[in-house]
């Protein structure tokens, strides 16, 4: 469907000059009152009679009828499609834009004459030329075809975009309705998240379901030893490593706070645990908190979020301070004024 102002012909069924019916048009009104109408003039015509005023008249009232309600229909589909707030432009099968809405005029920084006519390269001249190719097949196989790219402004300045496309009809034709959701927002507020991960001082470890590696921050890497900008789902094997709880005794992999938590669906706080690496011989002590994620409506999480930080230090002087406690013999005591109580630790 064509706006005013485009410098293409309407394609037929597209123009706004198509005198569509109103949901309120129904096959038993004014349709059938043009049909009979026309088979007279036809009927006069045909015999050579002399015009008839009132038929003319009444055919006069129904063309007024007609054009007003093409008219009713062209300002409906232009305040429709000019009221989506992305920007929407509408395709035929070769790739060349035939329509664009005000959202994408003022999305691309250029009035739609200097689009509307030209391919779809005049967005994205990245575009390889056979492009649409895999477009129409994902859409004459009845699904819809989403792609993430970057488009291209007015200014020659690029922005990201995910462009929804899907097929559809208009009599004997066929277009495509392209959608572009402008994705500058969302992937400046992704790369905030990442860099707030990056300058944490915990790790954070990201596993799936099963309890694959998803994904990890630098702090993570750095606890676990991991060169960084290395690849931790390869790099970190669970078979590497001898698992161990606050009392030395080791654990199994299900053991574990990530696993709890997503086995209960309970977040897991505050868990001491002794990471030992079989091939470096270096024990290093953590304190875990696991968060299992729910999608939307779901039961059961779909991945779990673990934070930890490294407490070897202070493991370390808790133990020798037990350690010396027990070999000087000597107790303890401590005074608790805010309960005005006394703790004493017995030799």
């Amino acid at each position: 469907m064509l706006g005013p102002g485009s410098d293409l012909e309407p394609a037929p069924g597209m123009g706004p000059d198509r005198p569509e019916k109103s949901p309120e048009h129904t096959d038993a009104g004014p349709a059938v009152g043009e049909a009979g109408l026309l088979a007279r003039l036809e009927a006069l015509v045909a015999a050579g009679e002399g015009a008839d005023p009132a038929l003319l008249g009444a055919l006069l009232a129904e063309l007024r009828q007609l054009r007003g309600e093409a008219e009713r229909q062209r300002r409906r589909y232009l305040n429709l499609f000019n009221a989506v707030p992305d920007p929407v432009s509408i395709l035929d099968q070769e790739g060349r834009i035939l329509d664009l809405n005000r959202a994408g005029e003022r999305a691309y920084q250029r009035p739609r004459e200097e689009i509307v006519g030209k391919l779809v390269h005049v967005l994205n001249p990245d575009l390889p030329p056979d492009h649409m190719g895999p477009v129409l097949e994902a859409l004459h196989g009845g699904d819809t075809y989403v792609v993430e790219v970057n488009n291209q402004r007015g200014d020659d300045s690029r922005f990201p975009v995910e462009v929804h496309s899907a097929l559809f009809h208009d009599g004997p034709h066929q277009y495509i309705i392209a959608v572009a959701r402008d994705l500058s927002r969302r992937r400046e507020a992704e790369q905030n998240y990442r860099d707030l991960l990056d300058a944490m001082d915990k790790g954070v470890v990201f596993q799936g379901a099963d309890g694959s590696i998803l994904s990890a921050n630098a702090a993570a890497h750095r606890l676990l030893g991991i060169p960084e900008g290395g690849d931790i789902v390869q790099d970190l094997r669970w078979q590497d490593w001898l698992v161990v709880d606050h009392r030395g005794w080791p654990i199994g992999f299900h053991e574990m706070p990530p696993m709890r938590a997503l086995a209960s669906g309970r977040i897991v706080e505050s868990t001491l645990l002794g990471l030992y690496h079989l091939g470096r011989r270096q024990l290093t002590w953590v304190s875990a908190t696991s968060v299992p994620q729910f999608r939307p409506g779901a039961e059961r999480p779909h991945q779990v979020i673990s934070l930890f930080s490294d407490v070897t230090e202070l493991k370390r002087d808790s133990a020798l301070f037990l350690r010396t406690q027990a070999l000087a013999r000597i107790g303890g005591w401590e005074w608790d004024g805010g309960r005005q109580r006394l703790y004493l630790r017995k030799l």
